[in-house]
């Protein structure tokens, strides 16, 4: 998730072309094209021909602090059918969720072949860890209430 806020700030600073996000975040172009479409997943940025432009979400997330950004993609992700799953049961059940939890979570929503939903299922879990190692998030008495 760190890539993918460093991707969305440097999208909203100007770089809107893969190669412009790649130089500036060293990560390689398809590696770029990957965050990128994270953050037009998230609704912080929108694709346009050879890269991204950021939406006006993106530019105020961009501009917020760090406590800021945590909390807002900690808000969006309990907007979203699979990491909802992940963070309920991180809330009932006390543990975080593993891969094989959130390939069956995956597998309910969607219709993907094997080895994307293994990497969606590995990004949602890596999301879900990122955000419940933030205290901003896990602290805030909402974190646990739903």
């Amino acid at each position: 998730m760190d890539k993918v806020i460093e991707v969305v700030v440097e999208i909203a600073l100007g770089a809107h072309t893969r190669a412009e996000l790649a130089a500036r975040t060293h990560l390689r172009g398809r590696n770029a094209r990957y965050y990128g479409n994270a953050a037009a997943w998230l609704g912080l940025a929108r694709r346009i021909r050879g890269g991204f432009l950021p939406t006006s979400e993106g530019l105020r997330f961009a501009a917020g602090t760090p406590d800021e950004r945590t909390r807002w993609i900690g808000y969006k992700l309990w907007n979203r059918p699979v990491f909802v799953d992940g963070l309920v049961h991180w809330t009932w059940e006390e543990e975080r969720p593993d891969v094989g939890l959130a390939r069956e979570w995956l597998r309910a929503y969607v219709d993907l072949a094997n080895t994307t939903v293994d990497r969606r299922a590995q990004t949602a879990v890596a999301w879900i860890d990122w955000l419940l190692d933030r205290p901003v998030w896990t602290d805030a008495p909402a974190a646990r209430a739903g």
